[in-house]
């Protein structure tokens, strides 16, 4: 099984509307259920806005500084984009046993391709898919076959 610092990184790919936000929130529960620490990493196509304006932590980011807000029950570290997705990744990724990321097809990762209704494969180009996973009730299930398969090493 792999240790702390070798996660399981999967990408969780498809077209819109496939299902991905879903079982990515199904895998989390799922593992975290398990005692599995579990990362999810989310692009967004916009600017995020995680506080109202005019916040103090808001007031700071816009001011250069990275910002980590935290309350008694969570934690949040808003960092400036510098250097490439890769390298944000591997800094975060050795606290998780499990890292899903939302996206990232065209990328270099371990992917599950959600289809469709109607589609049999992967768009050409799409490499390091290892499941291709059609939509129904079985698709948890075989997303955590895939993801057990990567804990230990196969």
């Amino acid at each position: 099984m792999r240790g702390k610092g070798n996660p399981c990184v999967l990408a969780v790919c498809g077209w819109k509307g496939s299902g991905k936000t879903a079982l990515i929130e199904q895998l989390a529960a799922e593992l975290t259920g398990r005692g599995l620490r579990v990362l999810a990493v989310k692009g967004a196509g916009r600017a995020l806005e995680l506080e109202p304006k005019g916040r103090d932590s808001v007031r700071m980011f816009r001011a250069g500084a990275d910002v980590y807000a935290y309350d008694a029950g969570q934690r949040v570290l808003r960092r400036h984009g510098r250097g490439p997705f890769s390298e944000a990744l591997a800094s975060l990724a050795p606290d998780y046993d499990v890292v899903l990321v939302e996206g990232q097809k065209r990328g270099n990762l371990p992917k599950l391709w959600l289809l469709r209704e109607g589609e049999r494969d992967p768009p050409e180009g799409v490499a390091g898919v290892r499941a291709c996973l059609a939509p129904g009730p079985g698709r948890l299930a075989a997303a955590l076959r895939v993801v057990e398969a990567e804990l230990q090493g196969h």
